[in-house]
């Protein structure tokens, strides 16, 4: 699309035009987009980062399907260790789910991180951004995101929440830190367990997704929304959303009435 900022997904009709969201800057600027089957923007509404405050939201179908909430894949989600402080004292190897050396490596590599396998402690965060039901009730997507805690060499001073006024480097000390992967896959609540590591960061459907926070099935097409990145270097170009759509095979299925005749008659 157009904005290295967040990206989710309005709905998509039966027919497969799109309209999806982008929410971009650090005041919060808000674009919509009307997205055909084929790819191409048919129309957009965009606050233009405050030059065009304005704007009309675009117009939805009244036959549109939109996102489910949360709800069927919520045990993925648990809180540990806070996002940085103290390792010892919050007693945070006790508090994360730890990770064997390859995923180690594998978790390292994703972010890029100049660490040695053994200080990354574990995984700290899961939280479920959105779920898209492809079989009830055991075929799931669901867009995640996790965080991992990493030992630093050295104690630090986070002097983003320094307590004087002055400015003085007189903030909370910590000697772990932590880095946020967001994840797409596959996932069966029935068994509810949770897919191996290894296979979340490859992908889905052989695409390297970046940061994909929100998904959808409307008839026979999986959407996934990837949201965009800033540039690391001044000099560089940020990595602008995308919404990444996949066509699914899926079984013929019974009807509820069909379903119900085999339980009385067989």
């Amino acid at each position: 699309m157009r904005h290295d900022g967040d990206c989710s997904l309005i709905g998509a009709t039966p027919e497969g035009t799109l309209y999806a969201e982008e929410i971009y800057g650090d005041e919060g600027w808000m674009a919509q987009h009307k997205i055909s089957a084929n790819g191409v923007i048919l129309s957009s509404v965009d606050e233009d980062s405050g030059d065009s405050l304005q704007i009309t939201p675009l117009a939805i179908p009244v036959d549109i399907v939109k996102p489910a909430r949360v709800w069927h894949t919520m045990s993925l989600n648990f809180a540990g260790a806070r996002h940085r402080g103290l390792r010892a004292p919050e007693r945070v190897d006790e508090m994360v789910r730890t990770l064997s050396m390859q995923e180690k490596m594998a978790v390292i590599q994703r972010l890029d991180l100049d660490v040695i396998p053994p200080m990354l402690i574990g995984m700290s965060e899961s939280y479920v951004l959105a779920e898209a039901e492809i079989i009830h009730p055991t075929w799931f997507v669901v867009c995640r995101r996790i965080r991992f805690a990493y030992a630093l060499p050295f104690e630090r001073i986070d002097i983003d929440n320094e307590s004087e006024p002055d400015g003085s480097p007189d903030g909370d000390p910590y000697d772990y830190d932590t880095r946020v992967i967001y994840v797409a896959h596959f996932f069966n609540p029935v068994d509810d367990d949770d897919p191996p590591l290894i296979s979340i960061l490859e992908g889905l459907g052989g695409v390297t997704l970046y940061r994909p926070m929100d998904c959808l099935v409307a008839g026979d097409r999986l959407y996934i929304a990837d949201g965009g990145e800033l540039p690391v270097l001044d000099d560089e170009a940020g990595r602008t959303s995308r919404v990444h759509v996949w066509q699914i095979d899926l079984p013929e299925m019974d009807s509820p009435d069909d379903a119900w005749r085999k339980k009385l008659y067989g």
